[in-house]
């Protein structure tokens, strides 16, 4: 008896060290064999030494090194669902205190199944890695017992039959048994082969059998308990919030207040179905165990790869949560905000597409083209008239002809500090300034230039509106200073005023004017 494989010794060694005792077969099957032949005892269907070498051998595929790696690897997963279920939880308690309403309880009830759904993975992951510990040390066990009990057959130095009788005894026996001198003697040696040799050699085959079939159904019952347990994990996908789709923007708001849509509850998709083995693969366990223990390699390295897909499963559907909920969160209360809001935002640049003039509003958009109308006024007699905004923060009217041609009206104070409406006239984009328009426009008065026209020159007329502007013409006498009299604002759409003639300035002749 050699045995000496370490505790934690692969199968591989530990049937090694115990494949000593398989030498008593080799010894003493070919006697057997012997005393068969020539003195017609004994059994004939003695199985042959190769056989038992066969069966002993059945266990030497078992990987329980791999076994240890995933127990390994469900250790990592413990080690992160616990930190991920109890974010999971804090969650849970923020979206209740923060989101109410139909949209907050239904996405309560989804963080609740998925919470749910956790604690539930999480005590079965813990029953598994429990499940593997035991089954590498039940496995152990099992090889450790078979291993001894055939180490413990052969003596290499001793007797190894009853009656303190070695191998060179045993074959003196046999030789005696054929050709012993008398017929007492020759009876007398047989007699001790059929009743002590043969029987001690057909119960250690026949007690090896026995070891054989114990340790498959042990092993057998093992995996089998993995496998069910195996079975009860739960690798569907986790329960997550539908994609929010964008809404499209409203073709023509009307103008009175009309009341928000209410929001829509992000529904919760149904867990897709999948086609799962987890049956078919529990069932080809049991029934390649049942054929037999060489195919006991086999059923180790099916259940491999099916705990290590449990294992990733449940890991990543548990760590994935938390950005799972976040991202599905977010897009019901972006969804929730769009329909209260009318606001679109579908280039994600968090400055809405439908709000132009930024008053947090929808724009129009009446003519349909998914552009903001552009305000245009009041149409009086063809004309379009707004108030709009100065870039010098002055309100002014614009008035736009027809052909594009646009006039802006703003009140300013003159240099005697009388109010007076002052006219900028712009052309359209496909018309070019002519140099006597610009020469018109440089010559307006109450613009706080201060010019003053040349002698003779007559009063600017403009050619749009017809407007006679007044001019300041110089006293006639130095110690007089002419005042002018105030000039009365335009009112739109007639901005025709009569020039006020200055105070003082002498005979007026109707084809020259003042002198």
């Amino acid at each position: 008896m050699t045995y000496t494989a370490a505790e934690n010794a692969t199968s591989q060694d530990i049937l090694d060290d115990g494949a000593t005792g398989l030498q008593y077969f080799k010894e003493y099957l070919a006697r057997y064999a012997t005393c068969h032949e020539k003195f017609g005892m004994g059994r004939s269907d003695m199985p042959a030494v190769e056989a038992l070498y066969a069966k002993y051998d059945w266990e030497r595929g078992m990987d329980l090194e791999t076994l240890q790696r995933i127990g390994d690897e469900f250790d990592r997963v413990m080690s992160v669902v616990g930190g991920e279920l109890e974010n999971q939880k804090v969650q849970l308690t923020a979206v209740a205190e923060v989101w109410q309403g139909d949209a907050g309880d239904a996405a309560h009830s989804m963080l609740n199944q998925q919470v749910a759904r956790a604690e539930l993975d999480k005590e079965t992951v813990a029953g598994v890695r429990e499940k593997l510990v035991a089954v590498d040390g039940a496995l152990r066990a099992i090889l450790v017992h078979k291993a001894k009990t055939v180490d413990a057959y052969w003596n290499e130095n001793g007797p190894d039959l009853p009656g303190n009788t070695g191998r060179k005894d045993l074959d003196r026996v046999i030789d005696e048994a054929e050709h012993c001198f008398t017929e007492g003697a020759r009876e007398e040696r047989k007699r001790w082969l059929r009743d002590i040799f043969m029987p001690h050699v057909e119960n250690k085959v026949d007690g090896f059998n026995a070891l054989c079939r114990s340790t498959e159904d042990s092993i057998r019952l093992v995996y089998g308990e993995l496998a069910d347990l195996l079975g009860r994990v739960n690798t569907d996908a986790y329960p997550m919030p539908s994609e929010p789709a964008a809404p499209s923007p409203s073709p023509s708001p009307s103008p009175s207040p009309s009341p928000s849509p209410s929001p829509s509850t992000p529904s919760t998709p149904s867990t897709p179905s999948e086609v799962t083995e987890e049956d078919t693969d529990e069932e080809s366990v049991i029934d390649s165990a049942l054929s037999g223990l060489a195919t006991l390699a086999d059923v180790a390295t099916e259940l491999s790869p099916l705990i290590t897909t449990v294992a990733s499963a449940v890991g990543d559907g548990l760590s994935s949560l938390a950005g799972s909920i976040t991202e599905g969160v977010t897009g019901a209360i972006e969804q929730l905000q769009t329909a209260a809001t009318g606001l679109v935002d579908a280039d994600g640049d968090g400055v809405p597409d439908n709000d132009k003039d930024g008053d947090g509003k929808p724009d129009a958009d009446k003519d349909g083209d998914g552009q903001p109308d552009e305000g245009n006024g009041l149409d009086l007699a063809g004309k379009q008239v707004k108030l709009e905004m100065g870039p010098d923060g002055q309100l002014k009217m614009v008035v736009t002809e027809p052909d594009g041609t646009t006039t802006d009206y703003k009140v300013e104070l003159n240099e005697q500090g009388i109010p007076e409406v002052v006219t900028d006239q712009n052309k359209s984009d496909e018309v070019e300034p002519s140099p006597a328009d610009s020469q018109a426009d440089g010559a307006q008065p109450g613009s706080g230039q201060g010019s003053v026209p040349p002698p003779g020159a007559s009063g600017g007329k403009r050619a749009e509106d017809n407007e006679h502007l007044p001019q300041d013409y110089p006293p006639s006498e130095p110690e007089v200073e002419p005042v002018p009299e105030p000039v009365p604002p335009l009112v739109p759409p007639v901005p025709e005023v009569p020039p006020a003639q200055p105070f003082d300035t002498g005979a007026e002749l109707s084809e020259a004017g003042p002198l």
